[in-house]
């Protein structure tokens, strides 16, 4: 419940550049995450291998021979992207793999 002392227009506000500001930093760190993803060698090199690679919690984790052995590894991490030679779709230059 919001004080009567307290302007409500303001208090609308700040709430608002607060929201404004969470979504900013939360949509940064997602563009940090995929720029760390295209800089790194070692992640490309797996996935130009045929290997299934898997990028987690902002680091190159490994290159795997099966999904399932990356699926596994995945269960460890908070946030993981990964990518396979065979889940890029063409047509619509689309990479699945966000995990």
């Amino acid at each position: 419940m919001i004080s009567n002392s307290i302007n409500f227009t303001a208090y609308r506000k700040l709430l608002t550049t607060a929201i404004n500001e969470a979504i900013k930093l939360w949509l940064l760190n997602k563009d940090l995450d995929r720029i760390k993803i295209i800089k790194n060698k070692e992640f490309w090199r797996a996935v130009d291998e045929g290997k299934y690679a898997l990028f987690c919690d902002g680091n190159f984790i490994g290159g795997f021979n099966s999904e399932e052995e990356m699926l596994e590894e995945a269960k460890k991490y908070k946030k993981c992207y990964a990518l396979h030679k065979s889940w890029v779709i063409q047509e619509k230059s689309e990479l699945l793999g966000v995990l």
